[in-house]
Parts: C-alpha cells; structure tokens; sequence
C-alpha cells in the first residue's frame, strides 16, 4: 500500500508514472500521513504546471497543506499556521472561478479538517480527488493582507525556526547595541541625532508589528520579537546608566 513503507523514490524502486498517477500516489502518501513525501511529487508536479490556471492553483493549494501538517507534526504551529494561511488564500481563488468542490475535494472541509489535524485531530482525508487539466485561468484578486515576499523570505524563517533562533537571538543582540547607546544619548544629552535614530527604529517597529496585526489579526511571533527587543534595550540602557558604563 502506497505509504506504507519506505518511499520508493530513495529506495531504487521508483517509476515516475506520469503526471496523473503520480499525483494519485502523493494522495495516497497524503492520506497514509506521509505528509512530507506527498508534498514533494506534489510540488515537482506543480511546478510543471503553466502559472496561473485553476490547475497550477489546486495543486498549490494541496501542497502548501500537506507542507502546513508535516511542520504542524515536528511541532512548529507558528509556521503550520502561516502555510495554512497561504493555502486558504490560494483555495480562495479556485473555489471564486470552480465552487467549493474543485476536483472531487471539499475544499471547506479539507481546510477544516487541516486545522483540527494540526491539534491533535482525526488525520484528513482528501476523498476521490483528481488532478485538474491546466486550462482555466485565474486572474490575481486581492485576497488579503500578506507580508511582502522579502519578509516572507528573509524574516519569518528566524522566527518561525526553532532551528534558526540561535541566529535570531544574535541579530536582536546587535540591535539592542545599537538601541540602548541611542537611549543613554537621549538620557545623558539629549542628543537631537539619537532622537532621530530613535524615532526611525521605533518607526521600522511599529511597521512590523501593524503589518502583522493586518496579516494575523493578532499578535504573534514577530510582535513578540519586537517588544522583546525594545524591553531587553531599556533595561540595559538603565542598568549602564546606573553603573556607569557606556
């Protein structure tokens, strides 16, 4: 049974064959809770796909699930809730041009079950879901707030990886030696060009934080890094200024 034992393509037993039963056996994958393996001959099939089209998007949206439940199981929710963001996004799209049910999949209850899978839930079930033939095109809607793709890249992995938090305590390091100085400047002298560096940081923070309220609906891990950074600033400008230092 496919998913069952070793996957085949590291193995030496595998055969691509061919774009409809290779998305049939990522299915099965899915549905064995090999969320990973489904995710990658679903994402090698995806990208053979012309952009843009109802097709290219459904399978986008399987993928970035199966992506959401394999980070969900290693215990990253921060980052399953951001993927099944993305995947409710780009569903949005499909189900505006083809109805709910796209393909045989209950998109709804799909993404329903998701979330549920994500907290210790029953493991969801795609159904008789078949791959859709690239012609429709789907025109680009504003579905909502994202962060920009620079952020998307270069920012959240640090917070959302545990894996990289080493690196995203050192770089806040930096940035408090830079805020605390300004702080003590401002304390000590009044400094007019450590009220301007101040201002512009606190501004770059508010923007982070805004920008996430408008993404999340609520505070999460990049407000927490910000306030974070602010806090463990004052406290150290405070505590050199009481010491004498600096």
């Amino acid at each position: 049974m496919p998913g069952a034992g070793p996957d085949p393509r590291t193995n030496g037993t595998w055969v691509d064959p061919g774009d409809e039963l290779r998305f049939a056996y990522a299915c099965d994958l899915f549905e064995a809770g090999m969320f990973w393996e489904a995710h990658e001959l679903w994402e090698e099939r995806w990208r053979g796909l012309p952009e843009a089209t109802v097709a290219a998007r459904h399978q986008q949206g399987l993928l970035l699930v199966a992506a959401c439940l394999h980070k969900a199981r290693v215990g990253r929710l921060d980052g399953a809730e951001q993927l099944l963001g993305q995947a409710r996004r780009v569903f949005r799209g499909v189900c505006a041009r083809r109805g709910e049910v796209v393909g045989g999949l209950d998109v709804p209850a799909l993404l329903e079950a998701v979330e549920q899978g994500m907290y210790g839930g029953p493991r969801p079930v795609l159904g008789a879901v078949v791959p859709l033939e690239p012609r429709v095109v789907v025109e680009d809607d504003d579905d909502g707030p994202r962060w920009p793709p620079w952020v998307e890249d270069w920012v959240l992995p640090y917070v959302t990886e545990p894996a990289l938090w080493p690196v995203l305590l050192a770089l806040l390091g930096h940035v408090v030696v830079v805020i605390a100085p300004l702080v003590l400047a401002v304390a000590r002298t009044g400094s007019l060009y450590a009220v301007a560096g101040l201002v512009v940081l606190a501004a770059v923070s508010a923007v982070f934080v805004r920008w996430e309220l408008r993404v999340r609906g609520r505070p999460s891990a990049v407000t927490g890094a910000v306030v974070g950074t602010w806090i463990v600033s004052l406290v150290s400008a405070w505590g050199a200024d009481r010491l004498g230092v600096l």
